[in-house]
């Protein structure tokens, strides 16, 4: 836990910070989270689903489902 406390104090002051602690916290792949659109995010219910995922063939980003 001492870690993960030094890693949100961090976050706060880094500029994708909150994207770190996204990752964290849900345990989503960096892909994964690239590949959310907002139809994949129920707000009333707190969930997301996880469909697609982006993999990156070179520097061409392609998303596969």
């Amino acid at each position: 836990m001492k870690k993960m406390k030094k890693i949100e104090k961090f976050c706060r002051y880094y500029e994708h910070g909150d994207l770190i602690m996204f990752l964290l916290y849900t345990g989503m792949r960096r892909g994964e989270v690239l590949a959310l659109t907002v139809e994949d995010i129920d707000f009333d219910n707190g969930v997301i689903v996880v469909n697609k995922a982006v993999e990156f063939i070179g520097d061409a980003p392609n998303v596969k489902c």
